[in-house]
């Protein structure tokens, strides 16, 4: 497995950092003037923080973070690029995001942070104006960060770049600062703090359920396509590479061992539960994948849509929440299936999405 577009995302941000260091501010006479004779005149500034007057959120992308006080943003930032210029440092920010086609699973992003620590080193063999410095791993929004410095020069005049790597299992990302390599040192404090106060959230939409008027939320990441033959009846299934997730709608009149499904699940007696769920168990029987299933769970709940049986169970290292309603003579189940190593994430993901169902 090759990071073609990490590679193609380190071109375009070295590219960027010569451009972000032409457009940084031409040196003052004061801040060029030695403080001994013997070189440039040397600040110590803190960081800005914890009084942070600026923010930056990208709805497109789930990402977030602090800037300091003072920054001008660039007038022609898109969802997928934002510049800025930190002014009290002298510095250009950008920030270069891309989504993946398909989510990755916690164990493939693991394989794929181990890979892009050798992409420096294979540019900088490419390109003599540059010189990796500092490569190191760092966290970012709680996920493992390639930071490496790049020296380089612009006409004639050296700078250093600070770039962040930041693999997802939704997107990657590439921060960039640009300064004077006489500013490197002093502006590492704030590079450090900024980004501290990276983090990453789920970015949703709603998913029409086709050829009716239901519909959930689901992570924007979510890839929805045909069932795939894991069961006919799903007439929606999707993934992201950590969760799979389906919806099933059948209508009982049209289904004999179905026959025991009720127009509503409101209202029912205790003996007229105990019978959908021991109609649903003989009903699930019939899949013979459900032969390997272990720790089966049924339970009448109430969530926002309304009155549904609530169905848990493991096959292999695969857990699947499943809520089935019943609504318009039909049987409509909504599930989720997730391995145990992205049993976390899904824990939040499923809670949402559930309460968002509309029939």
């Amino acid at each position: 497995m090759k990071l073609k577009s990490g590679k193609k995302l380190l071109g375009a941000l070295l590219l960027a950092s010569l451009v972000g260091f032409a457009s940084l501010p031409a040196v003052s006479a004061e801040d060029a003037a030695p403080a001994d004779g013997n070189g440039p005149a040397v600040e110590t500034r803190e960081p800005s923080y914890p009084a942070v007057n600026g923010h930056y959120k990208n709805e497109a992308f789930g990402m977030e973070f602090d800037l300091p006080a003072a920054y001008t943003e660039d007038a022609g930032n898109k969802p997928y690029m934002y510049q800025a210029h930190l002014t009290d440092y002298n510095m250009g920010l950008m920030v270069l995001m891309q989504g993946r086609k398909a989510g990755i699973s916690d164990s493939r992003l693991k394989e794929e942070v181990k890979q892009v620590e050798e992409i420096p080193d294979q540019m900088a063999k490419g390109s003599k104006d540059v010189k990796i410095m500092d490569k190191k791993m760092v966290k970012a929004g709680g996920y493992d960060t390639l930071q490496f410095a790049v020296r380089g020069e612009h006409d004639g005049k050296p700078f250093i770049s600070v770039n962040d790597f930041i693999l997802t299992n939704s997107a990657t990302y590439m921060m960039s600062f640009t300064m004077k390599d006489t500013d490197y040192k002093n502006n590492q404090n704030e590079i450090d703090e900024i980004l501290k106060s990276v983090s990453f959230f789920t970015v949703w939409r709603t998913e029409p359920v086709r050829t009716t008027k239901y519909a959930y939320d689901l992570p924007v990441d979510v890839k929805v396509g045909a069932s795939g033959g894991i069961n006919p009846d799903h007439i929606l299934l999707g993934t992201n590479g950590r969760l799979l997730t389906g919806v099933m709608v059948v209508k009982s009149s049209k289904r004999s061992a179905l026959s025991f499904w009720p127009e509503s699940l409101s209202g029912l007696t205790e003996q007229q539960k105990k019978g959908v769920l021991d109609g649903l168990k003989g009903y699930l029987s019939l899949d013979p994948a459900m032969k390997e299933a272990k720790h089966l769970t049924m339970d009448f709940v109430q969530i926002k849509a309304g009155d549904a049986v609530r169905v848990d169970y493991d096959i292999d290292d695969d857990h699947t929440s499943a809520w089935y309603f019943a609504k318009d003579k039909n049987s409509i189940c909504f599930d989720y299936t997730y391995g145990k190593e992205d049993a976390d994430y899904a824990a939040g993901i499923v809670e949402k999405s559930t309460a968002s169902i509309t029939l």
